[in-house]
């Protein structure tokens, strides 16, 4: 398994052409936005022109910002190839929600689990799927120093005063509360650049 952040034409060419299976997660850009400026605060490898956090939306949103240049390129490559038989294209939102102790793969996390095994080629028992779950709480994946970036304390500087640190709230729409009203309407002008292809984000107003 090879977790990246590539655009579609830069992956390997058999890939692309259906060798192996990708599993695709896009996500509302404005929690993107807030998410990612967290981990760079935290890894201390924010760039020194865009260290406030108005300049960094200005640079996500035109596109010159690290891994997401520009962000609506790289989701509508996937986008295009959502039909493709070793593509599994997911929104972020439509996988995660709030509960008031967890937060829930959305509507049913059993069966969610399940299609992402079936594209898989996986058969899961009814204990695996429960493991799974438990798993995949963002409060478990908080305390996993297998995800949670821990494994990196010791070996990289890192900003440990900063908000939050690696693992956030995991909650869509979270950006309501801490974008201003200036903030959220640039980043309005990439969804309705998408919205043009037929790709719709949750949580956006």
């Amino acid at each position: 398994m090879i977790k990246s952040h590539l655009h579609h034409f830069l992956l390997p060419q058999q890939l692309r052409n259906g060798k192996g299976r990708i599993i695709y997660i896009c996500r509302n850009p404005k929690d993107i936005a807030i998410s990612y400026y967290r981990f760079k605060d935290y890894a201390k490898i924010l760039d020194k022109d865009f260290a406030t956090f108005d300049s960094f939306i200005d640079c996500f949103v035109k596109g010159i910002e690290l891994y997401r240049c520009p962000w609506q390129r790289h989701v509508l490559e996937y986008w295009e190839h959502r039909h493709d038989s070793n593509i599994l294209f997911l929104q972020y939102e439509d996988v995660v929600e709030v509960s008031y102790t967890h937060y829930l793969i959305k509507k049913d996390m059993p069966a969610a689990i399940r299609s992402i095994a079936r594209f898989l080629g996986r058969e899961l028992t009814d204990d695996d799927v429960s493991k799974i779950s438990d798993y995949c709480y963002v409060d478990s994946m908080r305390n996993n120093p297998m995800v949670n970036w821990d494994c990196w304390k010791g070996v990289k500087d890192l900003n440990l005063n900063a908000d939050l640190a690696f693992i956030n709230k995991g909650k869509p729409g979270g950006w309501r509360d801490i974008l201003t009203k200036e903030q959220s309407e640039k980043l309005d002008l990439m969804l309705q650049e998408v919205k043009k292809f037929g790709l719709e984000f949750k949580h956006s107003s």
